[in-house]
């Protein structure tokens, strides 16, 4: 991988040129690992979210009172409205993956 070096000895400007021209997104192989690395940390983050999605759901409540959801914030967002953003989301990442997989295969 050409595009990680260590930089000439310079001035602290040479550095931090060389630091903003990194990509914000590090390929699996820039450790030394197989590109489906990438894919399993990609569904670990997507269960993470889902699983914060699923703790936001009302919990039943047998007894009197107000309920956990009344507490906190008067209700609940409505489920489309998170599922919405939840698709919104994971294709705008699917989006940005393709793109940096493209532009590391040079096309």
């Amino acid at each position: 991988m050409s595009t990680y070096y260590i930089p000439k000895d310079g001035p602290l400007s040479s550095y931090k040129e060389y630091v903003s021209m990194l990509p914000n997104v590090d390929p699996p192989e820039a450790f030394g690992q197989h590109p489906n690395a990438d894919i399993q940390s990609q569904i670990q983050e997507t269960r993470m979210l889902f699983n914060t999605l699923l703790s936001l759901q009302p919990q039943i409540s047998t007894g009197g009172g107000e309920s956990r959801e009344d507490k906190v914030g008067g209700g609940q967002v409505p489920v489309l409205v998170v599922f919405k953003w939840l698709i919104d989301f994971l294709c705008a990442k699917f989006v940005v993956y393709l793109q940096e997989w493209f532009s590391y295969l040079g096309t």
